[in-house]
């Protein structure tokens, strides 16, 4: 058991660095073992561009790394190069069948997210979108390449924090709300609604000032008068927050 708890012993998890999955042949799944590439890592772990997140040193996926079936073909598993059984597996494996583009898109954003996990410490229940605003960093980086782990690191990090949002605007979307704030049947409540205004500024600092960051909100003037408008909480219309913004 303890060599099947070190099948990637010496495999490398550098950023680019080539790798296998094997699936879990539970039953007739079809898919086969393929080349992937190694897209993110820290010390106990490493994630391929097949979306999964493997532990380091044994190579099983993460959430069976205690599994008794470590090592046989009920767990997946992955081989990074320099693990022993890495070359012969990387001849026999197939390239993956190409992705569709909400795949792409998944897996951009899910490397940004645990780059910035890396760098930044973020606590696994941490949200990193509310540091930097993950949609147009991945839109400007796709425009580079679409594997983000073939960007320079300096030009992946210019562009992270050409996106990062204000200290007041981080500082507004980390607030603290309700279980059930900010989901689509709440609605608004006291809590959640000065999260929907810093969102809605944060939104508005890039479709009307070009990402200024010297643009700044009276926000508890923009909770008054909403008060007013919409004591009960309900949804307030997004033209009616608009017009409040355009007076503060």
């Amino acid at each position: 058991m303890e060599a099947r708890r070190m099948l990637n012993q010496d495999g490398a998890v550098y950023i680019g660095a080539r790798a296998v999955a094997i699936p879990a042949h539970t039953g007739t799944t079809g898919e086969p073992t393929t080349r992937q590439v190694v897209v993110a890592s820290d010390h106990k772990s490493f994630t391929l561009d097949d979306g999964h997140t493997y532990d380091r040193l044994s190579g099983t996926v993460w959430a069976k790394r205690y599994s008794v079936d470590i090592g046989t073909l009920l767990v997946r598993q992955a081989y990074t190069e320099g693990a022993e059984l890495f070359e012969s597996l990387w001849r026999s494996a197939t390239d993956p069948a190409p992705r569709a583009p909400e795949e792409i898109a998944a897996g951009q954003e899910q490397f940004l997210i645990e780059a910035l996990r890396a760098r930044h410490r973020i606590a696994p229940w941490g949200r990193p979108d509310f540091s930097y605003d993950l949609a147009r960093a991945r839109d400007a980086l796709a425009g580079m390449a679409t594997d983000f782990a073939q960007i320079p690191e300096e030009k992946l990090w210019a562009v992270l924090e050409h996106y990062r949002r204000t200290d007041a605007e981080i500082a507004g979307l980390s607030q603290p709300v309700g279980p059930d704030c900010l989901t689509t049947a709440h609605g608004t409540c006291g809590r959640c609604r000065p999260v929907l205004v810093w969102a809605w500024i944060a939104e508005r600092r890039w479709t009307h000032h070009d990402g200024s960051p010297a643009v700044t909100y009276d926000v508890p003037a923009i909770l008054a008068a909403l008060e007013r408008i919409d004591p009960d909480h309900r949804n307030t219309p997004g033209q009616v927050l608009s017009r409040v913004l355009d007076e503060h």
